[in-house]
């Protein structure tokens, strides 16, 4: 138990720690990739679906697969380039 209560926080810290350096969103190579521990991409010609959430979420989907994205941490510009590239995409936003 006493690990258990050691473990949880360093990870934690840890994530912050790896977290804190990177930015949030990559935009490169025709592919979407959000900087998490475990590198979650998609290709963006793949996509057949954005879903746009009431706290500005965005939800892009290929299949059963799912991206989800908070917008609120996003820088700017970053968040300006997304929009365009998603635009160019021409698909319906839901």
């Amino acid at each position: 138990m006493i690990i258990i209560r050691i473990l949880t926080p360093t990870c934690c810290i840890a994530k912050y720690f790896y977290q804190k350096p990177k930015k949030y969103l990559k935009i490169e190579d025709e592919r979407i990739r959000v900087n998490t521990i475990f590198g979650e991409g998609i290709n963006l010609n793949k996509i057949h679906k954005i879903e746009k959430k009431y706290a500005g979420d965005y939800i892009l989907k290929i299949g059963k697969k799912k991206l989800k994205m908070d917008t609120t941490i996003i820088e700017p510009t970053e968040l300006a380039n997304l929009n365009s590239e998603l635009e160019k995409l021409n698909l319906k936003w839901e």
